[in-house]
């Protein structure tokens, strides 16, 4: 709206001037007079417009000051929100509750007779022995990941997926379904966050912190497709070792790709890309995982550069 206003000033500017000096001749004058009439002149065809676009232009600019420092504000509650929920999910996951009654329904499914089993419980942890199968347990706390994650070690995942519908081991159905609700609140805050400019790195940070977790869940199917690549999204990112401010997706792969480029000898020449001549080209899923590999295009040579989930690049074509 400002370029609109300032390029109709200077065209109008332009006009009334030419116009003034086809009229009367043009030319340079050194009579008083002349330079009064022409100010008057000036002064009354665009003296209106002038003062008018002044105003608008004030008003657009306070009115683009307050929507950024609203902006700024709903970012700084949100990221407080985002916050809150990752307090929230820590407390639960770590607080402590009697774990005797979940080990024992968790033996009991996997036909561990009592008679073998030794137990001692100190703090939050429990250590529990089978001395046919000699196999361990250790298990800390309550947390309803640990118990699933051992669950599975000691079954396989088809089983776990069914005891979750089944009655072995649907006493942790409740905590999981709660992770869940707050692992997809989460998700959706940090992408809108993202999508007004929050920092990439934080969000990172922030999705990392449940990955894990979401892909235990993801092994067994109890969990939304949706949800679980929009996380592998986020967290197939580059990864940077300090906070500094970068919210462009396309700077942050340049500057992984230079760095990599730079580590490993020059293996793509020895030159800088510059992220201006750079165009994201795909992402593609990796089948063993949430992860995805980026694919990027070096527009100047006309390369394609893909970025794997384990951080290492290669050239494409």
């Amino acid at each position: 709206m400002i370029k609109i206003f300032s390029g109709t000033a200077s065209l109008l500017i332009a006009i009334s001037i030419s116009a003034y000096l086809i009229t009367f001749n043009g030319g340079l004058s050194d009579n008083h007079t002349k330079w009064g009439e022409f100010g008057a002149y000036i002064a009354g065809t665009l003296g209106t417009f002038l003062t008018l676009s002044s105003i608008i232009m004030v008003y657009i600019f306070n009115k683009n000051q307050i929507t950024e420092n609203n902006n700024s504000e709903k970012l700084t509650r949100l990221e407080t929100r985002a916050e809150h929920i990752l307090n929230v999910m820590y407390e639960w996951s770590v607080k402590n509750h009697s774990m005797l009654p979940a080990l024992e329904r968790l033996l009991e499914d996997l036909d561990w007779q009592k008679s073998d089993v030794k137990n001692s419980q100190s703090d939050c942890y429990m250590y529990v022995r089978n001395e046919k199968l000699d196999k361990n347990i250790v298990l800390k706390s309550g947390d309803a990941f640990v118990i699933l994650s051992t669950y599975i070690s000691l079954t396989n995942k088809e089983k776990a997926k069914k005891a979750l519908i089944d009655d072995d081991i649907s006493f942790i159905k409740t905590d999981l379904d709660t992770f869940k609700a707050q692992a997809g609140y989460l998700v959706e805050i940090v992408k809108y966050m993202m999508s007004r400019g929050y920092d990439i790195f934080l969000a990172r940070h922030m999705i990392s912190i449940i990955y894990a977790r979401i892909e235990l869940l993801h092994s067994i199917e109890y969990v939304d497709e949706n949800l679980y690549h929009n996380i592998g999204i986020i967290q197939s990112l580059p990864k940077k070792d300090n906070s500094a401010i970068m919210s462009d997706v396309i700077e942050r792969l340049t500057e992984d790709l230079n760095s990599y480029n730079r580590t490993n000898n020059y293996p793509f020449g020895n030159y800088k890309f510059n992220s201006k001549e750079i165009k994201f080209i795909d992402l593609t899923p990796n089948n063993d995982s949430a992860l995805y590999s980026y694919v990027i295009k070096d527009c100047r040579y006309n390369v394609e550069y893909k970025r794997s989930p384990d951080e290492i690049w290669v050239k494409v074509n």
